[in-house]
């Protein structure tokens, strides 16, 4: 289930918990209060000629109205009624003719006119499609696209199903009955793209466009504008460490990084060595190792978690990519949403790490930094072309949002008192094993 109430963990086991879902605490904990604004424009299909003459807006996809189908079914049901009849339905015939073709001359006349040129532009604007770069606020991202309520149970537990599914027909199902007819399933929330790439051996949707067969990325990014967030990469790599601690990758998928260290064959992730810097927060030692294997050429190891950000912005599907800076999340964020017409879609709660809070890009040695330097060397170059971050040695973290500067000098921590734990009421404790267990 999307998450288990405070004192009902079975409740993570059992979705079906009826109890569990209803519990207050699920309001809290995943998913955040949207905007409940209704879209500017409308996709849905003209009821009638009189709504198209009376002044409502066509959707763009509808240019003309093939009437011949009616027209020979009045004829036919004319042929069957008797004389009075015939006369009554002549004259509706001719009715609905006259009706049609000024419905005909309507489209002609509206699809030259400025106001439904502007009508086409509000449509192109809101075709929006997210590149995931991982631990960018990626899944944040794919949740707020839903356009979802927290307090819509409902939906959540249709798309939870979906992760679950059988199959990608049945997954698409469950989504499309879930969310708003127009909400964009970015990312991890379009069926097509969990599957494992043949290329990076990650899932579709950590892997880089360019490494996509045309058809996937035809259907996602065809005659769409991708975007994405470019993180600082000292910050980057910290929080991906945090992640791995707590094992997790989705509350959707339930997919755990013990999952990818067997599918990948690198178990020496799950080794004592590596649970002993789970377990102590280690970070230094834990992306010195990692980061050895990337350089020696293991570069899609960890669901392609070490991937330069660069990777991803080569994407030969869609128009253009927008790059957002990481830095200025959520606002940035939001910005873009608005400008493009998603008017439902607003970050006012970020997806982040509740575990290692002691720790961010300032805990880092220098042998570590150097190694971080010399695997994003090409996303130093991105962060200081697009934004002006041209000092390679600058340190950075999110302080807008809870739990990601520790260690920072003169911030004081709300989780500075030990084994605190943050996370908030219900979220699963550990799904996957407490830091430095078994597997």
């Amino acid at each position: 289930m999307l998450l288990a109430a405070a004192g009902k963990e079975d409740c993570w086991q059992s979705p079906s918990d009826v109890e569990c879902l209803e519990a207050q605490e699920c309001e809290d904990l995943m998913v955040v209060q949207l905007l409940q604004t209704k879209y500017q424009v409308s996709k849905r299909p003209v009821d009638s000629p009189r709504e198209i003459l009376s002044g409502s807006r066509l959707p763009a996809e509808l240019h003309s109205v093939d009437a011949a189908p009616k027209l020979q079914r009045r004829k036919t049901d004319i042929e069957e009624l008797d004389v009075d009849k015939v006369n009554s339905q002549s004259d509706k015939l001719h009715q609905d003719e006259s009706e049609l073709n000024m419905l005909s001359d309507s489209f002609h006349k509206i699809y030259q006119t400025e106001s439904v040129e502007s009508l086409q532009a509000s449509l192109d604007k809101r075709g929006l499609a997210y590149t995931h770069m991982p631990c960018t606020f990626g899944h944040t991202v794919e949740k707020e696209g839903l356009e979802l309520s927290s307090k819509n149970v409902t939906a959540w537990l249709k798309v939870w199903n979906s992760f679950h599914a059988t199959s990608e027909a049945r997954a698409l199902q469950d989504m499309q009955s879930a969310v708003p007819p127009d909400a964009p399933m970015w990312g991890m929330m379009d069926p097509a793209l969990r599957s494992i790439s043949s290329e990076s051996k990650c899932h579709m949707y950590y892997t880089p466009p360019k490494l996509w067969p045309t058809s996937m990325g035809q259907h996602y990014y065809g005659g769409k504008t991708a975007f994405t967030l470019l993180r600082d990469p000292y910050d980057r790599a910290v929080n991906d460490f945090r992640a791995q601690v707590y094992g997790l990758d989705s509350v959707f998928s339930m997919s755990c990084r013990q999952n990818t260290s067997n599918r990948e064959g690198h178990l020496e992730r799950e080794s004592e060595q590596y649970r002993t810097w789970y377990r102590t927060c280690d970070v230094n030692a834990y992306l010195k190792a990692e980061l050895r294997k990337v350089a020696a050429g293991d570069r899609y190891r960890a669901d392609c978690h070490f991937l330069p950000q660069a990777e991803y912005l080569e994407n030969p599907f869609a128009n253009t990519t927008i790059v957002l800076d990481n830095r200025k999340i959520p606002s940035a964020f939001n910005d873009l949403m608005t400008e493009y017409g998603y008017n439902n879609v607003r970050m006012s709660n970020s997806i982040h790490n509740f575990v290692c809070n002691n720790i961010s890009a300032y805990s880092l040695d220098q042998e570590a930094k150097e190694l971080i330097k010399e695997v994003y060397e090409k996303d130093f170059d991105e962060l200081c072309s697009r934004f002006g971050y041209c000092d390679s040695d600058e340190i950075t973290c999110l302080e807008q949002i809870p739990d990601m500067c520790g260690g920072k000098p003169g911030v004081v921590q709300k989780t500075s008192e030990e084994g605190r734990d943050v996370r908030p009421n219900g979220f699963p404790k550990w799904p996957c094993g407490k830091p430095g267990a078994p597997s």
